[in-house]
């Protein structure tokens, strides 16, 4: 009873940052969301017999793995097809590259952190997320053609990012890290997961066009089937040894492309889904950043009780470097790579230096940022110890 408690208590957190941002909106929810959180860790729970920790396995599928899926299940197809190149390149070469930069920066700027761990920090900054691009472009009304570069790269930079972070996590664990070997699993990982998620949500189809022969039509059993297939992609694909985030991608991104073939004959069922997928989406965003300020307080506690340990302003100008340069690799990505065709919109003509600008600060990172956030620090610190 204490933990389901306490996930009330964290949900009432996500409900109140929303009502908050309603009456403030300066204050952006994720901030706020991160700040209840603080305010929950500091709260006397310890009086209910137990502390709150999640695993990071537990956190990947119970988390993120839905989020990646519905974020990709909902990508437009015309945007992806369109601006195909841009946006598959941002999401996974310029995701790579920054990582590769970045980390080779930190571990030069900082040198007592491991390689491994200041790869882990750089791919937890790589992916964008789609709901921060939104709330951006909302505030200030962004050009259309580049909010949806943006949210494509949003959708696949979520698994590059998050596969690579699993990777630089490892690295960081056993302090050992091997570029032709990584390349080797990695590719390995990808064509396996890809695999698994194609096959998987093809054995879902069959199972709903079966069902649907027999003239079942009961949208709670559509809803439970939708909304189990990210856990049960993930799960099985990693108990395969491919990667669950890739899976889930993929399966999204056909349940994307073929979205009219899995529930043709029911509009009733696909309007409940989203609906379902809608408020599990919100609630699952905002828990993350909740759970991420219950973390911030013991991350800040190590820092302070480490000998190891950055200390006071040194952290801050860290923090900024690192920040600017990864602004900067995307700025400089646009300039050179992206061509105009992509994004330039007749009646609202912009220039190549202004759109690189918006592209490179735009670029906002998210939940599998603050994901990468709760484990960046214990391992960082082990390795040092």
């Amino acid at each position: 009873m204490e933990a389901f408690d306490f996930i009330i208590i964290l949900l009432m957190a996500v409900v109140l940052s929303n009502l908050i941002n309603h009456f403030i909106p300066v204050l952006t929810v994720p901030f706020l969301q991160i700040i209840l959180g603080m305010f929950i860790y500091l709260a006397p729970f310890e009086m209910l017999g137990f502390e709150f920790d999640m695993e990071p396995e537990l956190f990947f599928v119970l988390f993120l793995s839905p989020l990646v899926f519905n974020s990709t299940m909902k990508a437009d197809k015309r945007t992806m097809s369109e601006q195909f190149k841009p946006i598959v390149m941002a999401a996974v070469c310029l995701v790579f590259f920054a990582i590769f930069v970045v980390g080779m920066f930190t571990h030069w700027l900082i040198p007592v952190m491991p390689l491994g761990a200041a790869f882990a920090l750089a791919a937890a900054l790589g992916p964008t997320d789609i709901v921060a691009v939104e709330a951006v472009a909302h505030r200030v009304r962004l050009p259309h053609r580049i909010v949806n570069i943006l949210s494509g790269e949003s959708i696949v930079s979520d698994a590059t990012g998050i596969v690579s972070f699993q990777f630089a996590i490892i690295a960081a664990a056993t302090g050992a890290f091997s570029l032709m070997q990584a390349t080797g699993r990695f590719i390995v990982l990808v064509a396996g997961g890809i695999a698994v998620g194609v096959l998987l949500t093809i054995l879902k189809y069959l199972l709903v066009r079966y069902l649907h022969s027999l003239k079942i039509h009961t949208p709670s059993l559509y809803i439970s089937i939708g909304l189990m297939t990210p856990f049960i992609i993930f799960l099985v694909a990693e108990e395969l040894g491919t990667s669950g985030i890739i899976a889930v991608f993929t399966s999204g991104l056909v349940h994307s492309i073929y979205r009219d073939k899995f529930n043709p004959e029911v509009v009733n069922i696909n309007h409940a889904q989203e609906g379902v997928w809608s408020v599990l989406s919100f609630s699952l965003d905002g828990l993350v950043f909740v759970m991420l300020g219950t973390q911030l307080p013991r991350i800040l506690n190590h820092y302070i009780y480490n000998e190891n340990a950055l200390r006071g302003w040194l952290i801050l100008v860290y923090m900024l470097l690192i920040a600017l340069l990864s602004v900067a690799i995307r700025v400089a990505w646009w300039f050179f790579f992206v061509n105009p065709k992509y994004y330039h919109e007749p009646d609202k003509p912009i220039g190549k230096i202004k759109s690189s600008f918006i592209f490179g600060v735009a670029g906002a990172p998210g939940g599998g940022t603050m994901a990468g956030f709760f484990f960046i620090p214990f391992f960082f610190f082990s390795s040092l110890e």
